[in-house]
Order: C-alpha cells, then structure tokens, then sequence
C-alpha cells in the first residue's frame, strides 16, 4: 500500500491518501459499483514532464472538495516508463474531478521530502496547478467530464 503523499509543503500538509500497488483497474474508493450508476465517462490522463523512467508514476483521483488530497475516489499506479501512456479512468459519472500526481521515484511508497518537507520527487495537479504558497483547491484543480476526455498532466520537481 502507498504510505502518503502527506507533506507536500511543511506547513501545508496533505493527509496520507493509500493506493493499492499493482491495481489493474482504477478501485472504487466508495465501494459503489459504476454499472450500477449509469456511468459511461472516461477520463484519459497522460503525464508528461518525468525526469526519468524510474519507479512508479501515482495517480489519485477525487470527485469532490471535502475529500480532496485525502480521500481519493479512485487510484492507479503505473510504471514511471509508461507515463507518456498515461491512465484511464473508466466508468465515471458525468461530472467534476481533480487529478493529483506524484513520481515514486525508488519505489519506496512514499513522496520522499527534504529537511524542510519539499517533495524531492515530481508532483502535479490537474490544471497543470503548481504549488507555489498553498495548495490549489479542489475548485481550480478540477477538470470537467463528459464522455471520453483527455487531459495532460505535467509533472513538477521542486
């Protein structure tokens, strides 16, 4: 299980968000089956902006402000030299989501930080947002979708 994405900034910290490794499928944080819905959006996230090809590339989708860099919606991780590939998240509602990204690096589970808690791996938002004072709200982070969608995602060292 990824560890966290806690700690972005030091005092601006996320809480620890888990991702199961290895998932295939985007996992339903909610346990809500999809079908049952009636949703037939796909969001198709390619990440651009790697330093290298190593480790693990994470991606955690959120559909909604109280829970955003908490409790993702769903989760996909994939290998750091597909990333150019990107993910799909399949079987979405219609609606609004945020997309936030970060470079395992070592494959250590974690976002490895600095004395000062800086991320010494890549992350990113969607809306290509990079943190500068605070981090960007769901509102600015989210991406509208409405059937297939594609949107890219740069990452950012600091």
């Amino acid at each position: 299980m990824y560890k966290s994405l806690s700690g972005l900034l030091l005092p601006l910290l996320f809480t620890p968000w888990y991702v199961g490794v290895g998932a295939v499928e985007p996992v339903l944080a909610s346990g809500t089956d999809p079908v049952d819905t009636g949703a037939v959006s796909k969001l198709h996230v390619v990440v651009t902006g790697a330093e290298n090809s190593r480790g693990k590339i994470v991606l955690a989708l959120f559909d909604n402000e109280d829970d955003f860099t908490k409790k993702p919606y769903r989760e996909q991780i994939i290998d750091a030299d597909n990333a150019g590939s990107g993910a799909i998240f399949s079987r979405l509602a219609d609606g609004d989501y945020a997309v936030v990204i970060f470079h395992d690096e070592n494959a250590n589970e974690l976002l490895d930080r600095n004395f000062l808690g800086v991320p010494e791996e890549g992350v990113a938002f969607s809306n290509n947002l990079q943190v500068k004072f605070s981090l960007p709200g769901f509102d600015d982070a989210k991406v509208s979708v409405r059937g297939d969608t594609a949107i890219s995602i740069k990452l950012h060292y600091l």
